[in-house]
């Protein structure tokens, strides 16, 4: 994924700092987190986990945009595509 999100051709960040959280992925000129979940994200405990997350995000003005670890591994550029697609244009 982070190939990918190189390709973008705009500045990014791996692992970024927005306390008290590390974003995967961050677009900061955007204000865009790229949030890669893997499976404990989608038990009850990681779903109520990250919407309080992105709750705060958004109230500190990120966007936040999640996909599965499994879609990142295996189509990283389509992956990519999909969730940025509505928030800012791709090459």
């Amino acid at each position: 994924m982070e190939k990918a999100v190189a390709a973008l051709g705009v500045p990014y960040r791996f692992q970024h700092l927005v306390m008290p959280y590390i974003l995967d992925f961050a677009l900061p000129d955007q204000m865009v987190a790229i949030e890669v979940d893997g499976p404990s994200h989608f038990t009850t405990k990681g779903v109520e986990s990250d919407r309080e997350r992105t709750a705060k995000l958004e109230a500190r003005g990120w966007t936040v945009v999640r996909c599965r670890n499994e879609d990142a591994v295996k189509d990283p550029v389509g992956t990519l595509a999909r969730i940025l697609a509505p928030h800012m244009p791709l090459k």
